[in-house]
């Protein structure tokens, strides 16, 4: 009994062992379970961290679409600036040549900035005439160029040239005098050259104001009326521009010059507009007006009653 008691024992033991031994096993292989599958884990962590590269590229879409809408901009604006280039040297020039070999010539400017400061040259056969004015408001002006050797040579052509001293703006052109005949190269005008008319009364007293009239114009046409002391070196003392009325005609006085019309000195002036010119000249009266002549009358006015609507004293 004994025997087998100790034999029991032993079968018990080793069955225990067994089941230990199976028990520990089990732990071990049940142990490492977890561990695989912890490296599994990360596994759709990296799937999720690759998507953020595909996103990155998306967000780089925008970014190079930024440039491209840059250098459209920049084009546009340099597209502009050319454009702007020939509207703002828009300044024409048109000369006019003198009816009368000793006249001024009139060139007429049109489309100058506001305010503009103006000169021109004229070259004819090696001699050079200038002239200056300022743009009115309504972009005109009127260059009056005396002749260099105080008269124009008959038949040439000369090449003048006005620069816009603000804008910088140049135009250059030509013109040719015509024939001039007589004895002092001065044949006047024929009234077909001209679409309008202008009489002229010279003045009887050194201070009487040289009544004009002007008919044939359009109804609103403007037209200028320039003109001084014919001396060489001499610039135009006399500017003002007068608007035709309803009936195309303007009437007007031209004011006697402060000292008064100067005994047997030429004067001139030039009435433009649209293009055409009609110039007149006279030589001022051997007669000075006294007081007791003119009747204690204020200077510059004729004493009667004035009905043509006079101009104001330029200063000249």
């Amino acid at each position: 009994m004994s025997a087998c008691a100790h034999l029991t024992r032993l079968s018990v033991l080793a069955c225990s062992a067994t089941a230990v031994l199976v028990v520990g096993l089990g732990t071990a292989i049940a142990a490492p379970t977890p561990s695989p599958s912890a490296p599994g884990t990360p596994t759709p962590a990296v799937a999720t961290t690759s998507a953020t590269p595909t996103s990155a590229p998306s967000k780089g879409t925008p970014a190079s679409a930024s440039p491209t809408q840059r250098p459209t901009a920049t084009s546009t604006t340099a597209g502009s600036t050319p454009s702007a280039g020939p509207a703002a040297t828009r300044m024409g020039a048109v000369a006019n040549p003198p009816t009368l070999a000793e006249n001024q010539l009139v060139i007429g400017v049109s489309g100058a900035p506001i305010g503009e400061s103006l000169d021109v040259w004229v070259v004819i056969g090696g001699d050079g005439s200038g002239a200056s004015a300022t743009a009115d408001r309504r972009g005109n002006a009127t260059l009056i160029v005396r002749p260099p050797n105080r008269r124009w040579p008959s038949g040439a052509l000369a090449t003048y040239e006005v620069n816009g001293l603000d804008s910088g703006q140049v135009v250059r052109g030509t013109v040719r005098f015509p024939n001039y005949g007589g004895a002092n190269g001065g044949a006047t005008s024929s009234p077909s050259a001209t679409r309008f008319q202008v009489s002229l009364s010279a003045p009887q007293t050194s201070h009487a104001d040289v009544p004009f009239k002007v008919t044939g114009l359009r109804p609103g046409d403007f037209i200028d009326v320039d003109g001084g002391i014919e001396r060489a070196g001499v610039e135009a003392g006399y500017h003002y521009e007068l608007r035709a009325g309803a009936d195309g005609t303007v009437s007007g006085r031209i004011p006697a010059p402060t000292e008064g019309w100067l005994p047997g000195q030429a004067y001139s002036f030039t009435f433009s507009a649209n293009g055409q010119v009609s110039s007149h000249r006279f030589v001022g009266p051997q007669q000075r007006r006294t007081e007791s002549q003119s009747g204690g009358g204020a200077p510059g006015k004729t004493g009667g009653a004035d009905h043509s609507g006079g101009l104001a004293k330029t200063g000249w």
